[in-house]
């Protein structure tokens, strides 16, 4: 049986800070310009039924030593940047998310840069779990 997978795209993310996008191709529907620590994204989960959640970052990055942080309700985790090989999307599974009902955020902040920018994230995928 096929598993939906919610995808928050950064396209219809809240864009908090001076961020630019991609041309939205395959691959490229990142963000760009993600250096400040005070820069961050968001997105309502108002739609999301309320489980257990494979939480999975995709991204494009320069280098290694970077970390940032995904919150979800009470689901909070750390996680450090992996330099991409050859400019290829890294996914990453960072966690378990148990959300609630009601209104959620979902948020990703950065925790340390390291490098021109953060990374050139694409999207977070939610994944149900039975």
């Amino acid at each position: 049986a096929n598993v939906a997978v919610n995808r928050f795209l950064v396209f219809d993310a809240k864009v908090h800070g001076k961020m630019g996008f991609g041309d939205g191709k395959t691959d490229k529907y990142y963000v760009t310009g993600w250096k400040n620590k005070s820069e961050y994204l968001s997105w309502n989960l108002k739609a999301l039924k309320p489980g257990k959640y494979k939480v999975i970052t995709r991204y494009i990055a320069d280098g290694d030593g970077s970390s940032y942080e995904v919150k979800i309700g009470s689901f909070v985790k750390q996680q450090d940047v992996m330099a991409s090989q050859k400019g290829a999307v890294v996914t990453q599974e960072i966690g378990t998310a148990d959300i609630a009902a009601g209104p959620q955020d979902l948020t990703v902040n950065p925790i340390a840069n390291k490098g021109a920018e953060l990374m050139r994230l694409l999207e977070i995928q939610l994944i149900p779990l039975k």
